[in-house]
């Protein structure tokens, strides 16, 4: 008695593999999305191995506006958009970049487009944050302060 092969169920590109090898037909638009999973999947775990290494500059203003770049890492240009452009503030934290609210990419600099230039609106987290989030500081700043009270400068 001739005994049957038996039926491969493993995931992704094994079970592509298993079905190219035994002469079945493999759905190209599945075989896209699984290789756009495992760049996806590839990108998350790259940006976990080297958000760590992502530098961040001083901030430094003008009369109206308050700037910084971002250096990203070797380990996460090639998930830069090309060409390079301004990109959304979900495609950058996607990245790994983490910096407070308000700020924008404004501008590629074209030499070295691994370089994230980023402004805001000058004293933005004076302007917008919360009155809560100002007040949990004062009462922080007064309750670390000698007996004496706060001392601001």
């Amino acid at each position: 008695m001739q005994q049957q092969p038996a039926k491969l169920k493993a995931p992704g590109a094994a079970a592509a593999a298993a079905a190219g090898a035994a002469g079945a037909k493999v759905d190209p638009a599945a075989a896209a999305v699984f290789l756009k999973m495992t760049l996806e999947e590839q990108k998350r775990v790259d940006v976990v191995k080297y958000c760590e290494e992502i530098y961040y500059s001083e901030r430094y203003s003008d009369d109206e506006s308050e700037y910084r770049h971002v250096s990203l890492p070797e380990g996460l240009r090639k998930y830069l958009p090309h060409p390079p452009r301004l990109m959304s503030e979900a495609e950058w934290r996607g990245l790994g970049v983490r910096q407070s609210a308000g700020w924008q990419h404004y501008m590629v600099h074209e030499p070295e487009p691994h370089v994230l230039l980023f402004k805001r609106e000058r004293d933005f987290q004076l302007k917008y944050a919360p009155s809560a989030v100002i007040s949990a500081s004062v009462n922080a700043a007064a309750s670390a302060a000698p007996l004496g009270g706060a001392h601001i400068k």
